[in-house]
């Protein structure tokens, strides 16, 4: 792939990237179909030239099975991770909704216990992928989804970029 916009594109012969959705230092996450199973996913793509280096590559490869492990209600499902012509992706749960940061600023200020129950399924996944050995570095609000979790962008020293957190439902990884 280059270095324009994937959209348009299949992957592995088996996503078809749509949109943009999201953008991070080191990958875009994009709606994608998922030809073989017909459902729709998102697709995260390591920005072009990051997947030369075979540090970053090997790191997001890395990251995604440490991910992938992680099984919690507020922890986003990853299907998929592969490499097309030097694109290196993962593919995994989709999740639409509002982020934290949004809700943040839309309801604030707001009470103790309302920013007590935001918190919580964050709390709650941020723990999950602790006792399982992975370590957020990456956590904001912008990560968090409303109903589920949005991928967060973020690195972590097992998981990086794949784990988010979400406030009434799920956290991706």
């Amino acid at each position: 792939m280059t270095d324009r916009e994937p959209q348009g594109q299949l992957l592995d012969g088996r996503y078809r990237v749509g949109p943009r959705i999201a953008r991070g230092g080191m990958a875009s996450v994009h709606e994608a179909l998922d030809l073989r199973l017909h459902r729709t996913v998102a697709v995260k793509i390591m920005h072009p030239g990051l997947g030369d280096g075979t540090d970053f590559a090997a790191r997001f490869v890395r990251e995604a099975r440490a991910a992938a492990k992680l099984s919690h209600p507020n922890v986003v499902a990853v299907y998929d991770q592969g490499e097309d012509d030097g694109t290196v992706f993962l593919a995994m749960e989709l999740v639409t909704g509002h982020t934290l940061r949004d809700t943040i600023s839309k309801e604030s200020p707001m009470s103790p216990s309302r920013a007590l129950a935001l918190l919580e399924p964050v709390v709650s996944a941020l723990a999950a992928a602790h006792r399982a050995g992975i370590v957020h570095r990456d956590e904001r609000t912008a990560a968090a989804a409303r109903q589920h979790v949005v991928d967060g962008l973020g690195a972590s020293a097992a998981v990086g970029a794949h784990l988010v957190a979400g406030l009434h439902g799920r956290l991706r990884a």
